[in-house]
């Protein structure tokens, strides 16, 4: 038969609190044990106390007990890795016993200091399990029954197909949600005021480009005029020749005249 085993060398917690754990889930299923030792944890069950019971008090349902927290969070922890090594050999999780579960005393120190006197509390642990027929049987009498008769396969998003049990109701598909009344007059407003400032815009560039052409226009025709009174024409400079003509002999005559007197 094969088993998986957990150990715990020089664990920090009460040599005495680890036998009475270990005398009274030995022999248990691990989910029992587990179960046991989370209520132990959150003080909702009380551990019996048969052997080191001097002076214990007695707890709901139980005669003499305690609430050994300390030592119940170590149990639990190796119990749980001796439930990993089963399910790593292949072995049934929910189906496994616990054969072997062994709390032996260890090497107590001294503490350090003023409190040299006072020794550490040390204990070895030992768990070892098994896969145990009765309980897989529990385990699936236990499990929730499924016909396999009565599923069939539904086609779901992305062409998969996938088994669905027609007992459970599926939800309807929500609808789209419907765009809010108050919301479309401000979106039609918004559009007209955008197609309005559009058309204005249209109307004005024609006569901004007019207004333009016709400004550059006049600016030519001013141009040309000033240049055209300022330039003399051809009928000036004739009568300019003219006069010079006229005046040359006039000059040339007094000239002479003013010789003659001389001599």
């Amino acid at each position: 038969m094969e088993t998986a085993v957990a150990r715990g060398v020089d664990v920090p917690v009460s040599f005495k609190h680890c036998v009475e754990i270990s005398n009274h889930l030995r022999g248990r299923s691990v989910v029992s044990a587990k179960r046991i030792l989370e209520e132990a944890i959150s003080m909702s069950r009380a551990i019996p106390f048969t052997r080191f019971n001097g002076d214990v008090g007695h707890k709901p349902g139980i005669a003499a007990g305690r609430y050994p927290i300390k030592a119940s969070k170590a149990v639990l922890a190796l119990l749980e890795s001796a439930e990993a090594n089963a399910i790593h050999k292949g072995m049934n999780g929910d189906a496994l016993k616990i054969v072997v579960m062994v709390a032996n005393l260890a090497a107590r120190p001294h503490r350090p200091g003023r409190k040299r006197r006072v020794q550490h509390k040390r204990t070895h642990l030992l768990v070892e399990v098994v896969e145990d027929e009765e309980v897989a049987a529990k385990a699936s009498k236990a499990a929730p029954k499924r016909d396999d008769a009565k599923t069939k396969k539904a086609v779901v998003k992305g062409g998969k197909a996938a088994e669905k049990n027609p007992s459970v109701k599926t939800p309807p598909a929500k609808a789209p949600a419907k765009v809010v009344d108050a919301v479309k007059p401000a979106a039609a407003e918004k559009a007209e005021v955008t197609e309005k400032v559009g058309e204005a815009e249209k109307e004005k560039t024609p006569v901004a480009a007019k207004k333009a052409t016709k400004d550059a226009k006049d600016t030519t025709d001013t141009t040309v005029t000033t240049t055209t009174s300022t330039k003399p024409g051809n009928a000036d400079i004739a009568k300019t020749g003219a006069e010079k003509a006229q005046a040359a002999p006039a000059a040339k005559d007094t000239d002479t005249k003013d010789t003659s007197d001389a001599q």
